[in-house]
């Protein structure tokens, strides 16, 4: 029987890769009708090397965890998971969406109009997966709640004519932090880190709220990820793969009618207005000086949260090799390195700034 087949490799216990892989499948199986395949089409899951694969068949690790959600949002005509193909009778049908973030099928596209029917099949793909995550239980009944109105309305139901008022669960405001001081790379000195704090504790107490701070851990669950985050108003963290988990579920109980805020420009200043579904609350990422990589940026786009995105200068933060101090006239980089050199330089140069 014509079948999906999803691969995994060992990149892929960056759950930021995997999800990447995990929303195409869920896509696919969502509509497997635009891909040439039947009803609930049957699933491969080919395990392609041996590290996946431990991740995989732990039922408690995170890929485990939105591998069973996605299985459990759509209908389908048996599942086999295996690391040998050739052991396999099934006929693999070309019906595998490409596992991208550029994927706009997938994601649905920022440049698209938020009401345009790409945006909204991917918002109802989103709803669908939203009322099978392992999210607490209050948090779970409204996003139940939320995909019932979104597959109405995609049938053509009258809108409701105002949104809900906030759930208990929302309020006061909550602001998290996935801060990545454990971390090997992209995280802030331990002073930074202190300060940043205390700014966004000061911010969202000024708005009678709390704030989290939720340390980025690897080999958490799925749920046990998902449960700081579900809910928040406003979550704020370093590019990384922790992000993915705040994309994925943190909003899921917004209905897809709520008006996310954002900015009238169309988002130049780095926020995403018209794509997302709104009301789900707000997603801050921190870019580090001289790097960007617009991935939440782009998957945020029919999801139900408003993006904004940071970039932190260094104009006077050193980094192995470079003077802060402006450098003598001539020096021409002898014996140090002048000022102007960029971050992206230095790493190209020397294996001790790649480490910093």
């Amino acid at each position: 029987p014509p079948a999906v087949l999803l691969r995994l490799k060992a990149l892929d216990l960056n759950i930021a890769h995997a999800a990447m892989k995990l929303l195409a499948l869920h896509h696919v199986l969502r509509h497997p009708r635009r891909y040439g395949l039947p009803p609930a089409p049957a699933v491969v899951v080919h395990l392609a090397d041996r590290y996946i694969g431990r991740a995989v068949t732990n039922g408690s690790s995170w890929s485990a965890g939105l591998l069973a959600a996605v299985l459990a949002a759509s209908p389908t005509g048996g599942v086999t998971v295996t690391d040998r193909l050739d052991e396999t009778p099934a006929a693999y049908a070309a019906a595998a969406v490409v596992g991208s973030w550029s994927n706009r099928v997938t994601v649905g596209a920022r440049t698209a109009p938020a009401g345009g029917a790409l945006n909204a099949m991917a918002r109802e793909d989103y709803a669908a997966l939203h009322a099978v995550l392992p999210l607490p239980p209050d948090v779970r009944a409204a996003a139940v709640a939320a995909a019932a109105a979104a597959a109405s309305g995609a049938a053509g139901a009258t809108p409701a004519a105002a949104a809900p008022p906030p759930p208990s669960w929302r309020l006061p405001l909550r602001v998290v932090y996935l801060s990545r001081r454990r971390a090997h790379r992209r995280r802030f000195d331990d002073a930074s880190e202190a300060r940043l704090v205390a700014t966004l504790g000061a911010a969202a107490a000024a708005a009678g709220g709390r704030l989290t701070v939720v340390p980025c851990t690897p080999g958490v669950s799925l749920a046990g990820q998902l449960a700081p985050l579900a809910g928040a108003a406003v979550i704020v963290g370093v590019h990384g793969a922790a992000l993915t988990t705040a994309v994925v579920g943190a909003w899921a109980p917004a209905p897809a009618g709520m008006a996310g805020g954002g900015t009238p420009d169309g988002g130049r200043d780095g926020s995403n207005v018209d794509g997302g579904g709104g009301g789900g609350g707000t997603l801050i990422e921190l870019w580090p000086g001289g790097f960007r990589m617009p991935l939440f940026e782009t998957i945020t786009a029919a999801a139900p949260v408003a993006y904004v995105g940071v970039d932190l200068p260094l104009p006077a933060v050193g980094y192995p090799g470079r003077r802060v101090a402006p450098a003598p006239a001539g020096a021409g980089g002898g014996g140090g390195v002048d000022v102007t050199e960029t971050v992206a330089a230095c790493t190209a140069r020397t294996v001790a700034c790649m480490q910093h």
